[in-house]
């Protein structure tokens, strides 16, 4: 393996472990919430700015490496797919401090009974079983295991549209308590719903880079979205 090569396996692992970094602020941040952690929401806050260093840094490498080589064919694909990537786990980290934020703002305030109707557990571990699917294709350059989160993504998306009225019922039987919190927890489940939107986008440039096979606005895809 020359340097050229070593150099672009380097870049790609660097974009595998910042997503791994997104992975684990989401899992903090479900934990946060589920369990009223007030510190832990407050680490996943302030590790926002590390999952912003790696945005920078990763694709300052990128450009760097493409004005210095000129790649063309597979390795300016893979390029072009790991900045993609780097943006969309940039995004999924600005997620997972926002719930952070919903916490706190709250003061750990969330109806445990609510959180339940919600399957807000369920909701959390679908979305990050996803960012774990491409974090493993990215890995292994496998593009099959990519595919595994167009599926998954529709479980956000239904959860997503019933939120609503869920919320809605909970408070017609309660009346008397507070619906912020309620407010925060759809806007909670619509973030998740994003982060399962942008781990899709992630999938698709991987697919891309793999079989130069373009997925994004076709016709395919939006059967699966």
């Amino acid at each position: 393996m020359n340097y050229q090569e070593k150099e672009l396996q380097r870049l790609r692992l660097s974009v595998v472990l910042m997503m791994d970094y997104a992975k684990d602020q989401m899992q903090k941040a479900k934990k946060a919430l589920l369990n009223e952690d007030m510190d832990l929401a407050e680490e996943v806050i302030n590790n926002e700015a590390r999952v912003d260093a790696f945005d920078i840094s990763i694709n300052r490498d990128c450009e760097n490496y493409i004005a210095l080589h000129q790649p063309v064919a597979g390795d300016l694909r893979l390029l072009v797919a790991l900045m993609r990537c780097v943006t969309s786990a940039e995004r999924i980290g600005d997620h997972a401090n926002g719930i952070a934020k919903f916490l706190l703002n709250l003061n750990s305030n969330y109806s445990k009974q609510l959180l339940e109707e919600l399957d807000m557990a369920r909701i959390f571990d679908n979305a990050i079983e996803m960012l774990e699917n491409v974090i493993d294709a990215m890995e292994d350059e496998n593009a099959d295991i990519a595919r595994q989160v167009f599926r998954k993504d529709k479980f956000l998306d239904s959860k997503n549209l019933e939120s609503a009225q869920i919320i809605a019922d909970y408070y017609v039987k309660d009346k008397n308590e507070d619906m912020l919190s309620g407010l925060y927890l759809f806007r909670t489940i619509g973030k998740l719903e994003r982060v399962g939107d942008l781990i899709k986008n992630i999938a698709e440039e991987i697919i891309f880079y793999l079989e130069a096979t373009v997925l994004r606005h076709s016709k395919q895809n939006k059967s699966k979205s």
